[in-house]
């Protein structure tokens, strides 16, 4: 029973990985044909998104201290 289990497992890692070498693939000739069509912009041109602050989001001013914090004043 072990080893049968064994060799199932092992046939499912070996579809999985037949499956998705296939994608691979299809993805890159994909990627071949539109190179010519279209531009990608790279990582670093784009801005970091958590860098830029959001307008709903302000620093709250009435932060409490961890002395009132801890005395619940």
């Amino acid at each position: 029973m072990a080893k049968n289990k064994q060799q199932k497992m092992k046939d499912r890692e070996r579809r999985v990985a037949k499956a998705k070498l296939a994608a691979t693939v299809k993805r890159r000739a994909e990627e071949k044909l539109n190179t010519g069509t279209k531009k990608t912009v790279s990582n670093t041109a784009k801005p970091m998104a958590s860098s830029v602050k959001k307008a709903g989001q302000m620093p709250s001013v009435n932060k409490k201290t961890f002395t009132q914090r801890r005395s619940g004043s």
